[in-house]
């Protein structure tokens, strides 16, 4: 969907788009980089033809649920589960309590491993545009 809306989606270190608990869902994506510097060099590629958008990059988790474990929680977790905005929090709360906080810590490494993939895109996006 995002491809769709125009949101270019590049996977980091994976051809698939991860989920939040695990690593393959099964989408499979156009983009894949494997290093910094390939990110910092597509994302002046799309800076390049003037698009001024969201770039997303994703990464599978680092230490990933497996995909069964997590769809048979979401199953149980998903009952009686309210509609609309309140439906994420409820869930997490649900997933968190079904996987003795599994699911929260597979989510705060990720959360580390995002931010550190972030700063170090930065880094090589600041040497690209230097040495331009």
């Amino acid at each position: 969907m995002l491809e769709t809306l125009g949101v270019p989606v590049i996977g980091y270190g994976t051809d698939e788009f991860p989920g939040f608990y695990y690593a393959n869902t099964g989408l499979d994506l156009s983009h894949k980089v494997t290093t910094p510097q390939e990110t910092a060099k597509a994302i002046a590629a799309y800076r390049a033809t003037g698009y001024r958008g969201t770039i997303l990059i994703t990464q599978p988790p680092p230490e990933p649920l497996s995909r069964e474990y997590v769809e048979s929680m979401l199953e149980k977790a998903g009952k009686d589960e309210p509609a609309g905005q309140a439906r994420t929090p409820v869930l997490l709360k649900r997933l968190a309590a079904l996987s003795d906080g599994q699911t929260v810590a597979v989510n705060l490494k990720l959360l580390r491993a995002n931010a550190a993939l972030a700063g170090r895109v930065a880094c090589a996006l600041g040497a690209l545009t230097q040495s331009a």
